[in-house]
């Protein structure tokens, strides 16, 4: 009997411990693949000829007076004098006369150029004509502080403020180009492939969470392989990701925008790495069919965001699909959308059609008076019951009434921050001295994060979202107390029977050995 109770005890041992350790092996495999997504411009200066230690300026019209004072012999060395000064003592290219006044100038030292115009943002992208210093130098300027810029189909005021910032182009000689300033190195993302130069202000803050540093943790970007992800859709997860942890989750209309032309990537590294925000999610999704060698193909761009039920449909997919395969915070409070120009469009539609997915909307230029005949985007919040508890952030150029698109953003950014308001929704609004483009909308996305995630997501999920949650737990918890029953009391149980037999038993043996 005591040779049987042994081989007992020695089966109810193993059978314990492949139960306990069989659950170490049940975790789950990532495989993340890391790109880099870095962005540089070139520093190009020149220098002027035949310098004049002795001539010196206080600024670019004291330049002009001297060299409307100057002989025919003196201009040239005047000229080179003058860029030579600007490109070190005055400040470099444009010439910053004071907080609101500002000189863009071309010169070439070595052709004879007929004519030159400045084009940008501040100009909705029309052609303005430079003025030549004189016939025989090539020499432009264009100054630029309150000016009233005429074109044939809209005039409109342009004020410059300490804190502008815009992008322009020089022409030359009416050629279909547009070339970057060749003496300013500044210069911000234009398009894929492109940069423009630009003009910032002094009191313009660079963005400097953009620079991509080495030696900072840094997450990793992976491409979605399924089949059904058309368009195309880019998933960062943060430094030390944790497949078991909880993160919050931000989807992006326009994804490969916000990586290759907004430094999204080194935005994210840099402000987990400086704590400025909690680790999370980011979901970049670009639109239906895009092409990447045809970074223009924009017209099935504006029909994929523009109140688009596909892209509900899609999202609602896309959505389950990250909740299912990441460590994500299943909650409206902890996902947003964003979004610029026609996806900011996409973004106040989706907060407003999913408010069970989505409660954190974040547009940047966004256009609400226009949109599918069928949907009235700003009717449509208006009628909104204050009762969806929304979060929202909205940000504009103070130029862009001023552009080519025939649409008022700055006015429909501002009905739409009353209407937000009125609700008593929790609503932040940054108006800029800047203009449509990307350079505008990279420098504040630190602004954005901050004000979604700079800390923890602590608001509960809605009723029907905690009643999931609470089934999900009890499951767990049952399962859990399954397998405690399963793999340690049950093995106990079977270790300790057989010792109890077994005393019982000696003791037994050892009464009839006394009798």
């Amino acid at each position: 009997m005591d040779k049987s109770l042994s081989i007992v005890l020695i089966l109810c041992l193993i059978y314990s411990n492949i139960n306990l350790i069989t659950p170490i092996f049940n975790c789950r495999d990532f495989q993340i693949v890391a790109t880099d997504n870095g962005f540089s411009s070139t520093n190009i200066n020149f220098k002027g000829t035949d310098i004049n230690s002795n001539i010196t300026f206080s600024g670019f019209y004291d330049f002009l007076t001297q060299y409307n004072n100057s002989t025919e012999l003196e201009k040239p060395t005047i000229i080179a004098n003058y860029i030579s000064w600007q490109e070190t003592d005055g400040g470099g290219f444009p010439a910053i006369q004071n907080d609101s006044h500002v000189v863009f100038i071309y010169y070439n030292s070595t052709a004879l150029i007929e004519s030159c115009a400045i084009v940008g943002d501040f100009s909705a992208y029309n052609a303005i004509n430079m003025t030549k210093l004189d016939p025989n130098y090539s020499f432009f300027y264009y100054s630029l502080s309150n000016n009233v810029l005429q074109f044939p189909h809209t005039s409109f005021n342009f004020m410059v403020e300490p804190t502008t910032r815009i992008d322009y182009f020089f022409i030359i000689n009416g050629e279909d180009v547009w070339l970057t300033d060749p003496r300013n190195h500044r210069q911000s993302p234009y398009t894929f492939g492109q940069n423009a130069s630009e003009l910032a202000m002094p009191l313009f803050q660079q963005p400097l969470e953009i620079i991509h540093h080495p030696d900072i943790p840094h997450g990793t970007l992976t491409t979605l392989q399924t089949p059904w992800h058309n368009p195309n859709v880019q998933v960062y997860l943060p430094p030390g990701y944790d497949p078991y942890g909880s993160y919050p989750t931000m989807y992006t209309g326009d994804g490969s925008y916000y990586i290759t032309l907004m430094s999204a990537i080194d935005i994210l590294d840099n402000m987990i790495a400086d704590q400025r925000i909690t680790p999370l999610i980011a979901v970049f999704i670009d639109h239906k069919d895009a092409d990447p060698n045809d970074p223009n193909n924009i017209f099935s761009r504006i029909d994929w965001y523009n109140c688009n039920p596909e892209y509900l449909t899609y999202l609602d997919s896309l959505v389950t699909y990250i909740d299912e395969n990441y460590a994500t915070i299943p909650s409206p409070y902890a996902r947003l959308h964003l979004g610029l120009s026609i996806s900011a469009l996409a973004s106040a539609y989706v907060i407003l059609e999913r408010p069970k997915t989505f409660k954190l909307l974040a547009s940047q230029s966004g256009s609400y008076s226009k949109g599918e005949d069928s949907y009235e985007i700003m009717t449509k919040y208006t009628h909104a019951p204050g009762s969806l508890d929304l979060k929202t952030w909205f940000s504009v150029g103070t130029y862009e009434n001023n552009n080519n698109f025939n649409t008022p953003m700055v006015d429909d950014t501002k009905n739409m921050v009353s209407i937000c308001t009125a609700k008593g929704w929790h609503t932040e609004t940054i108006y800029n001295p800047e203009c449509h483009s990307f350079g505008a909308w990279r420098h504040i996305l630190d602004d954005m994060l901050e004000y979604f995630f700079s800390e923890p997501i602590t608001k509960l999920p809605t009723s029907s979202q905690m009643q999931t949650t609470v089934d999900t737990s009890v499951t767990q918890i049952t399962t859990s107390t399954s397998i405690i029953q399963e793999s340690t009391i049950f093995p106990f149980i079977f270790v300790l029977l057989p010792l109890i037999v077994l005393i019982y038993s000696r003791k037994r043996n050892k009464e009839r050995e006394i009798s």
